[in-house]
């Protein structure tokens, strides 16, 4: 029997939650909006088959949606942009 982490719950998807996070995301300071575009790319890059790849890279458009247009976010918003798109940096 497996138990999770303290505090770690298993719950269904729930397109309600994921609306009202990515729109606390959105209005969380760049640097949280950074990480997650770190993440995303993260699990594009770690996708060990087609299904992985698809589901990382909808939720990285995701996270492209609200990561914002200041300049520190920019770049890594690029960089995910070309990860998706298979182009080289």
């Amino acid at each position: 029997m497996q138990i999770p982490a303290p505090g770690f719950t298993l719950r269904e998807w729930n397109p309600a939650c994921e609306k009202a996070y990515d729109r606390q995301l959105a209005k969380a300071p760049w640097q949280a909006r950074l990480v997650k575009l770190a993440d995303v790319y993260d699990n594009i890059s770690d996708s060990v088959d087609d299904k992985m790849r698809a589901k990382a890279i909808q939720q990285a458009v995701r996270a492209l949606g609200i990561a914002g247009n200041e300049p520190q976010v920019k770049v890594a918003a690029r960089e995910v942009q070309f990860l998706i798109s298979g182009r080289k940096t």
